[in-house]
């Protein structure tokens, strides 16, 4: 069951519609986690196979800092909408980081997009 804090912070990420794939089908994989403390959602749209007309995709990356047995994660969700294979763009959990330190945690947040995915990966070492 899906909480009421997930669903209002999922809901205000204004997630990328398709007529094919709803965002419920979308967002089904993160909806089943049991999350039951959430810090902070990042939301990241980007695009790949670019030629004369454009990109190709959308790449999708949602990021959920929460809490557990007071030790500090981020899950890392990931789905790609490929516009020529009218595919199902369905998040898939990709990894979990464990952050140490609280302080390290809250400071990925101020990170800006680039800063962010050097220091997560980073902390998977």
């Amino acid at each position: 069951m899906t909480s009421k804090i997930l669903n209002n912070l999922l809901t205000n990420i204004n997630l990328q519609s398709y007529e094919w794939c709803s965002e419920d089908e979308m967002l089904y994989n993160i909806k089943q986690e049991n999350y039951k403390a959430i810090e902070h959602i990042k939301y990241m749209i980007s695009h790949d196979g670019y030629d004369k007309h454009g990109p190709k995709s959308d790449i999708y990356d949602i990021f959920i800092w929460h809490k557990n047995n007071n030790k500090f994660y981020i899950d890392s969700y990931h789905c790609e909408e490929w516009y020529d294979f009218g595919s199902k763009p369905v998040f898939e959990k990709e990894y979990t980081y464990k952050i140490l330190y609280e302080k390290e945690w809250k400071n990925l947040i101020k990170c800006n997009n680039n800063d962010f995915f050097l220091k997560l990966r980073e902390s998977k070492k």
